[in-house]
C-alpha cells in the first residue's frame, strides 16, 4: 500500500530532481507503463463519445479532445450519455466511469507530480506535489537574493558570494512512497480500466460484441447501488 513518507521514514534525506526516474529505472518503467496504458484508454473514451453520438469516430474524437481536463472530459461523456442512452445504459456508463476514476486520478498524479528519490529508501520512488516544489524553489531563490554578499575581485567587477541555502521544508506527510508492488498494482488497475472502457464502447456502438461485453461488465463491475446506498 502507498504510504506517506511521514509513516515510512519522516527524516529521510530526499532529492527532488528531474533525474529521480533515472535513478530508479525499474520503478520508472512501471510508472511510464501506467501513463502509456491510459493514453490508449483516453482514445477509447473518445470512441465511446462517438458511438453515443452516432457520429464518425474522428468527429467524436475531435470533440472529446477539445476538452483538456479529466473532470471536464468525464462530464462531457456523462452529459452526452444522458441524451443518447437508455436509463439502463446510462446507469452502466456511470458505473464504468466510477470504477475507472481512481486509476484515472492515479495516472494524472504520475504525470503531473514531481518525482524524488532518497538513498535512505533505495527501493522506492517518492511523489511530491508540484506546488510544494514550487514553494521551496521560491524560498531558496529569495534566500539567495537576500543574503548574497558583494565580493571585489581583480577584474574590477563586483561579484557575489553564494550564500549557503538552507534545506527545504517539504512536508513528509504530503510525499507518497511508491515501491514496486504499489506500481504493479497501479498498472493492473490501469489495465482493468482499459478493459472496462473498451467494453463500454462495444455496448454503446452495438454490434456482434455487445452482449458479450455487457456480460463482461456486469461480471467485473461492483453491484449497482440502490438510492438508499445498498446493492
Amino acid at each position: 500500500m502507498v504510504q506517506p513518507l511521514s509513516r515510512v521514514k519522516p527524516n529521510a534525506k530526499i532529492t527532488v530532481s528531474p533525474v529521480a526516474l533515472q535513478m530508479r529505472p525499474l520503478l520508472a518503467a512501471t510508472v511510464m507503463q501506467v501513463i502509456g496504458v491510459w493514453s490508449h484508454t483516453e482514445g477509447d473514451l473518445a470512441t465511446v463519445l462517438s458511438a453515443m453520438l452516432k457520429a464518425d469516430i474522428a468527429v467524436g474524437a475531435a470533440m472529446y479532445l477539445t476538452v483538456t481536463t479529466r473532470r471536464a472530459r468525464l462530464d462531457v461523456l456523462e452529459a452526452a450519455a444522458e441524451q443518447a442512452l437508455s436509463d439502463a445504459d446510462l446507469a452502466l456508463l456511470r458505473r464504468v466511469l466510477r470504477a475507472v476514476k481512481p486509476s484515472y486520478q492515479q495516472r494524472d498524479q504520475f504525470a503531473h507530480r514531481a518525482w524524488a528519490f532518497s538513498d535512505d529508501l533505495p527501493d522506492a520512488l517518492l511523489s511530491v506535489p508540484p506546488e510544494d516544489v514550487t514553494l521551496i524553489t521560491v524560498e531558496r531563490r529569495q534566500h539567495l537574493e537576500r543574503n548574497k554578499v558583494p565580493v571585489a575581485v581583480d577584474d574590477g567587477q563586483v561579484h557575489y558570494a553564494i550564500p549557503v541555502v538552507p534545506p527545504g521544508r517539504l512536508d513528509p506527510a504530503r510525499i507518497s512512497v511508491y515501491r514496486q508492488a504499489d506500481l504493479e498494482r497501479a498498472l493492473t488497475d490501469a489495465g482493468e480500466a482499459n478493459y472496462l472502457v473498451q467494453s463500454l464502447y462495444h455496448v454503446a456502438a452495438g454490434g456482434v460484441y455487445e452482449m458479450e461485453c455487457r456480460r463482461g461488465l456486469e461480471a467485473r463491475l461492483p453491484a449497482p447501488q440502490s438510492p438508499h446506498g445498498t446493492p
